[in-house]
């Protein structure tokens, strides 16, 4: 049945984790007969609402890590802006070992874990890149999301791109421009466990 299986596109939707428990015991109770994807934030989930996810049908949770390296994290605000915090990424690695937390965490509980990684953030190395493919490989996720920057016109980041060695150019796409990386992305390996059919990499041609 092509109906049997809903994913809940909101990456909030276990941001008020009360409300997310909630929903999931009402799934329990009423015995809806369907199986469900979500995407989360990775400190956004303890056990409690994790063991509630799998008695209510959850298969498979997305996270964005984005990078494991604390600086590519600073530079997309990912968990601060930084402006309270200065130079310290302690934060920043407080959010990685969420992930490798989580990775455990749901093994234990039987749901399916989905990292979300992108390449070529600003500031971001050929190394750094290929660091996060080798973290992402080491927790062993049920598969991979390998995306690549793409920079939006009336973003911050589109007004500031060439301080970070980015740039953009026009694209032979729907999107009006594709981003110019200061190193060859396409010489990154993508992480074993990369989903085959959700390749970004062609959207770079």
């Amino acid at each position: 049945n092509p109906y049997s299986s809903v994913t809940i596109q909101d990456d909030n939707f276990s941001l008020d984790r009360g409300r997310a428990k909630e929903i999931c015991q009402y799934i329990i109770e009423e015995k809806i007969p369907l199986q469900f994807n979500c995407l989360s934030r990775a400190d956004n989930l303890d056990i409690e609402l994790l063991k509630l996810m799998r008695r209510a049908n959850f298969k498979r949770v997305a996270v964005g890590l984005e990078s494991s390296v604390p600086r590519n994290l600073r530079a997309i605000h990912k968990v601060t802006d930084g402006r309270r915090c200065g130079r310290d990424l302690s934060l920043e690695k407080k959010y990685v070992s969420t992930i490798k937390d989580l990775a455990e965490k749901m093994r234990k509980t039987g749901l399916n874990l989905e990292i979300i990684i992108i390449t070529g953030l600003p500031g971001q190395s050929r190394k750094e890149a290929q660091q996060t493919v080798a973290f992402v490989d080491k927790l062993k996720p049920f598969q991979c999301f390998h995306d690549f920057l793409t920079i939006y016109p009336g973003t911050a980041l589109f007004q500031m791109r060439q301080k970070f060695g980015l740039d953009v150019v026009p694209a032979k796409t729907v999107l009006p421009f594709k981003t110019k990386f200061p190193f060859d992305v396409h010489k990154i390996k993508l992480s074993r466990y990369a989903l085959t059919n959700y390749n970004f990499r062609e959207t770079l041609i």
